[in-house]
């Protein structure tokens, strides 16, 4: 009972988190795409553009990237090497997963830690054209990291409850 309930908390928590990053990087890219759209309709036919519009299209990109960075581990839409897995047993692939999971927590973590470092360096630096600190931009590698890693983090407690119920029911190989 309490497995079952804390199944639901994990699945709960990682869909919630999903939806605001979502939310989030549909705001960015529908930003992004006004300001890239509004760049070009000046450039055509006034032959003038904003001072500011390519970067931040380009700061823009990046959130979106880096929040979706957690929504793709969620949905398992990560790039897998996937070709051998009808060949081996369900316990070789849970390993090999786990030892992937373990390698890209050590990667987030890395990324975590220096990209706060470089955003909180770069906190009183200004993006000229912007008016705007580098914070910001730097900011998104730590954020987005973050999600995937809690996703991740997520995603392993459900692949250990999911094996724990298979061996349950017998249907483990």
């Amino acid at each position: 009972m309490i497995n079952k309930k804390l199944y639901e908390l994990e699945e709960k928590i990682a869909d919630n988190l999903c939806l605001v990053s979502e939310i989030f990087s549909g705001f960015f890219l529908i930003l992004l795409v006004m300001t890239v759209s509004v760049q070009v309709i000046l450039r055509f036919f006034f032959r003038s553009s904003l001072p500011w519009g390519e970067e931040l299209a380009r700061y823009m990109m990046i959130w979106v990237v880096m929040l979706a960075t957690g929504i793709l581990v969620r949905n398992k839409e990560l790039i897998t090497v996937d070709f051998l897995d009808s060949l081996w047993p369900k316990k070789v692939i849970f390993y090999r997963d786990l030892i992937y999971r373990i390698l890209l927590i050590f990667i987030c973590y890395f990324f975590i830690k220096h990209g706060w470092i470089q955003a909180w360096d770069s906190r009183n630096t200004v993006i000229t054209s912007m008016n705007l600190s580098w914070f910001w931009p730097y900011f998104a590698i730590p954020v987005g990291f973050t999600l995937m890693l809690i996703q991740v983090i997520l995603a392993g407690v459900r692949d250990y409850y999911c094996s724990r119920a298979m061996k349950a029911e017998g249907t483990d190989n």
